[in-house]
């Protein structure tokens, strides 16, 4: 028989997640250089003695757009992220890095989604998915979420995650979107 798990309620749940993002929107908004975090997940967000959320590890921390001109170029981004982001929560992008591509923020925007998921279910968005398929990175590349029964949310929060989980970068939120939506639901 499993352990019942107690759920956040939805406000502790996003006021938790959104002083996440905002700990990410700082980095976006270094000058003169926006950097991005690159490896967040939930084993590099603590809490602190009064329950607030505080971002850490920073060792996979890079200049926020970075533009791939060459395939020389692309070989280190993508080995760059195998080696410093976790996989359940690297941004589809990271795996495949195209000549001639930006990288941006949007990928931690990837990676705040799949950490909203997995506050929300205790595991990452597409771990369920690749039990079946036995692939983590075919089942991020696929982009098919699969949603646990008994969802203790509501529907505005997994509208959220699914906004923030877009394959397409150009389709996927902004960080400032996502705070404009927390605004509305917190």
């Amino acid at each position: 028989m499993a352990a019942k798990r107690n759920h956040y309620s939805e406000h502790e749940l996003l006021t938790l997640f959104q002083g996440v993002c905002l700990a990410v929107h700082e980095m976006h908004s270094c000058q003169p250089e926006p950097i991005a975090h690159r490896d967040i997940k939930l084993s590099n967000v603590l809490l602190d003695a009064h329950g607030r959320p505080v971002l850490m590890d920073f060792g996979s921390a890079d200049t926020m757009n970075v533009e791939v001109t060459s395939h020389k170029e692309s070989l280190r981004v993508q080995e760059q992220a195998a080696e410093q982001s976790t996989m359940s929560y690297r941004a589809p992008e990271l795996f495949n890095v195209m000549d001639g591509c930006t990288i941006t923020g949007k990928t931690d925007v990837w990676s705040l989604g799949c950490l909203l998921f997995a506050m929300c279910h205790y595991e990452t968005p597409f771990e369920m998915v690749a039990g079946q398929t036995g692939s983590l990175a075919l089942a991020i590349a696929q982009g098919k979420l699969k949603w646990p029964e008994n969802n203790p949310y509501s529907s505005e929060v997994q509208g959220l995650i699914t906004s923030m989980l877009k394959l397409d970068p150009a389709e996927r939120v902004t960080l400032e979107e996502v705070l404009n939506k927390l605004g509305g639901l917190v």
